[in-house]
């Protein structure tokens, strides 16, 4: 049977679980298992068994819900609010300080949790109810938290990152370095909008009003710890001296220490985090072997390698390879979570992007930026519906706040392909090029 057509029964058997509302990871699993049985052999059935233990006992993989419960710890022990606290007298006297203050506390929790929902609901919480006392205009202020709230997913420790280092085998050191720097960037053109938009009276976003010396440092006393542990977690795994999942158990640590130490470890806190960290790990791990059963059936039909011999073979410019991915990924993420498109696409991308003699670690960050715009786009954008829970703001005012970030993302890719030193320099500089 031709390719193409193997292909084409391949995505309709997996549209049509969809469809049936299969959950996502037994979709995949399902799809991949009976492919496996049609395409190959039975008895091929077995690898997926060899695939769900391999994949239940990879060291990388175990940072993962290690990050997780990282995150759930710095959620439920409300160690993010003195960050927002800090930012908002830090800010606050300049015109949009409040979302300014909003963006920057999005970056920092996602440096903390790595998962965009957390990001949102920790920020959204305490930002949006202080911009609608102060007059902000519910377009800009929820398109903000919505957005900013996708810098959890590119910002270092990222599980996307994770999850894309284990099927193409990148160091995730290397793979997290690559996302500082166009991180910062993305962090730093948020700003850059939200105080130009009110500055030219776009949106309503007032100053909040001079604050002291005295009562800024007052707020930084109550934020350092944090700060010391992204140090301590980014700084060991970016000096070598702990693997990311090292890292990530001296952030858990570390985490419960501050929490005792600002008085708001409790059991109860304590067993709800653990609880949803595993529930979350869970349910990620069987996506994963849901994914790599499906992958496993995709890469020995030969699909990826027939693409990528496919496209070459048209000699199509690598500018328009690049733009047919970043729509089938922008299409994908209007309809799928973050975490099954990279498990998915990375395996059929992969082949091609070695044809295209691109590097593994500058795609991924072009791939992960692209995946900040699935957080915010319908009718699968999650974080839109979190931060309409948040504010009572409908959806649709939302998606029209998210309009102008979502051009920032759009701005952002191809400034980091024409310039891929952008997200390599701090790779190469702390690693050596490869």
């Amino acid at each position: 049977m031709e390719w193409y057509l193997i292909t084409i029964i391949i995505l309709c058997t997996l549209i049509g679980l969809f469809l049936l509302r299969v959950p996502v990871a037994f979709a995949l699993g399902l799809a991949g298992a009976a492919g496996i049985c049609f395409f190959l052999k039975p008895s091929a059935i077995s690898v997926v068994g060899n695939i769900a233990w391999e994949v239940s006992t990879n060291f990388v993989l175990l940072c993962l819900p290690l990050f997780l419960l990282m995150g759930e710890i710095m959620f439920r022990m409300r160690l993010g609010e003195g960050l927002f606290s800090f930012l908002h007298k830090l800010f606050g006297s300049i015109p949009a300080g409040l979302a300014v203050a909003s963006v920057i506390a999005s970056a920092f929790m996602g440096a903390i949790t790595g998962v965009a929902l957390a990001v949102i609901a920790i920020v959204g919480t305490m930002a949006y109810p202080e911009m609608e006392k102060r007059g902000y205009s519910p377009r800009l202020s929820t398109g903000m938290l919505a957005s900013s709230s996708g810098l959890g997913i590119l910002i270092p420790p990222s599980l996307p990152m994770i999850l894309y280092g284990l099927i193409t085998g990148d160091s995730i050191a290397r793979l997290f370095m690559a996302g500082v720097v166009p991180g910062i960037m993305i962090t730093v053109l948020y700003c850059i909008y939200c105080v130009v938009a009110a500055w030219l009276g776009i949106v309503k976003a007032p100053a909040a009003g001079k604050v002291s010396n005295r009562e800024k440092f007052k707020a930084f006393q109550k934020i350092w710890p944090s700060i010391l542990l992204i140090l301590v977690v980014l700084g060991g795994i970016y000096s070598g001296i702990m693997t990311p999942t090292e890292a990530a158990a001296v952030g858990c640590a570390g985490a419960l220490f501050i929490a005792f130490f600002i008085g708001t470890l409790t059991w109860e806190n304590l067993k709800v985090s653990f609880i949803d960290a595993t529930r979350a790990s869970c349910a990620i791990l069987m996506i994963v072997i849901g994914a790599r059963v499906f992958s496993y059936l995709v890469s020995v039909v030969g699909i990826p390698q027939h693409l990528a011999a496919g496209l070459v073979s048209l000699n199509a410019p690598p500018p328009l390879v690049m733009l047919i991915i970043m729509v089938i990924l922008i299409v994908l993420g209007m309809l799928m979570d973050v975490t099954p498109i990279i498990l998915i696409t990375t395996p059929i991308f992969f082949p091609l992007l070695k044809a295209m003699g691109w590097d593994s670690v500058w795609f991924c960050t072009i791939v992960i930026i692209n995946m900040m715009m699935a957080v915010v786009t319908p009718p699968v954008g999650l974080c839109l519906f979190v931060t309409g829970d948040i504010s009572g703001v409908p959806l649709q005012t939302i998606v029209r706040g998210a309009m102008p970030f979502l051009a920032i993302l759009v701005l952002s890719i191809i400034i980091v392909y024409i310039f891929p030193d952008i997200t390599l320099w701090l790779p190469n500089h702390m690693m050596g090029s490869r």
